[in-house]
């Protein structure tokens, strides 16, 4: 009678947890089934299950369910479709803990309905060479600014180049050349912890001033680079010292003022022919700091800029008092 009552036990428990296996199955078949998007189903089906909930400052992804809703509140305009939300996904184990709710729905706004670009993300998100804020930084660029991904795509196969190359376009007297810190000619170098791309702009604004003074193109922004370097002017993570402009300007045989941030002597300066190089805190340009060029003055009083992050920045012109309050420098340069 015991045997008897413990086989029919083993049977029942066998029927029990059969039954609850096959409803956890028929469960998450149903969430599967109700998305719209078979392509969510196929990258979500496992890939919560029994992983331990990402968590940061500012996201939480949950752990439990297909379905995958996420939480806190300001996931919900992101989870207007599932593709999205599979997409946020991605940019999230691709770029690391640090990246911020903001981030994750500005490239997912961008890459969307961009197979292309999305590729390229994914690409960038892969290049080991880079920290992931880097990685992160250079997806901004390239989903932001459309002359920057030809330099996103040859990444992976030229970071970290060796050299740099040289400028050989020519100039006419007095043009201040836009020349672009990821420029492929300098910008897969390294250059304060990353590529030069990303962290060159200071070494890059003194080559357009220099080159707009002088006509002279041999002091390109790798160049100008490799004198930071060599006078310790390049900090491990944090780009150039600004001391580098005045310092260097004498060696260069140009004149460096540096004179407060402020309007009307940003437009005296530049009504005289001297390039301004801005140095800019968080605003319109930068999240942290940044160095832009200021070259001229439109007719109704407009500043004329190279950014050497941005074609789009420089397309525009920009208001002096914009300028000025934003500003944390100004350096004005000429001829010695």
């Amino acid at each position: 009678m015991k045997e008897f009552i413990q086989t029919i036990l083993i049977k029942y428990k066998v029927l029990i947890f059969g039954a609850v296996g096959i409803a956890i199955v028929v469960c998450i078949v149903m969430s599967i089934a109700s998305c719209d998007n078979a392509s969510y189903a196929d990258k979500y089906a496992g890939v919560f299950g029994d992983n331990e909930p990402f968590e940061s400052e500012k996201i939480q992804m949950p752990s439990q369910c297909v379905s995958a809703v996420l939480n806190p509140a300001e996931f919900t305009a992101l989870c207007d479709n599932l593709t999205d939300l599979a997409v946020a996904h991605d940019m999230i184990c691709m770029f690391g803990s640090d990246v911020t709710a903001d981030d994750v729905r500005y490239l997912v706004r961008k890459t969307s309905s961009d197979e292309a670009l999305m590729s390229l993300v994914q690409d960038i998100g892969s290049i080991t060479q880079l920290s992931e804020e880097s990685r992160l930084k250079l997806a901004k660029l390239a989903v932001t600014d459309v002359a920057a991904v030809g330099f996103a795509e040859g990444a992976a196969d030229a970071y970290p180049a060796s050299n740099g190359e040289p400028y050989t376009a020519s100039l006419s007297a007095g043009e201040v050349p836009l020349l672009f810190q990821w420029d492929s000619r300098w910008g897969y170098t390294e250059y304060s912890g990353t590529m030069f791309g990303l962290s060159g702009c200071c070494p890059t604004c003194l080559s357009m001033v220099y080159m707009g003074l002088t006509s002279d193109t041999s002091m390109s922004p790798y160049d100008m680079a490799c004198i930071a370097y060599e006078n310790d002017y390049v900090t491990p993570k944090d780009g150039t010292l600004t001391i580098f402009l005045s310092e260097v300007a004498p060696q260069l045989g140009l004149y460096c003022e540096e004179f407060p941030s402020d309007e009307s002597a940003l437009v005296s300066f530049l009504e005289i022919g001297k390039p301004v190089i801005i140095n800019v805190g968080p605003g319109d340009f930068t999240d942290g700091g940044h160095f832009i060029v200021a070259y001229g003055i439109t007719d109704d009083g407009r500043v004329r800029i190279n950014d050497p992050y941005s074609s789009l920045r420089s397309s525009q012109t920009w208001e002096a008092s914009v300028l000025a309050q934003q500003s944390i420098g100004m350096f004005a340069f000429s001829c010695a």
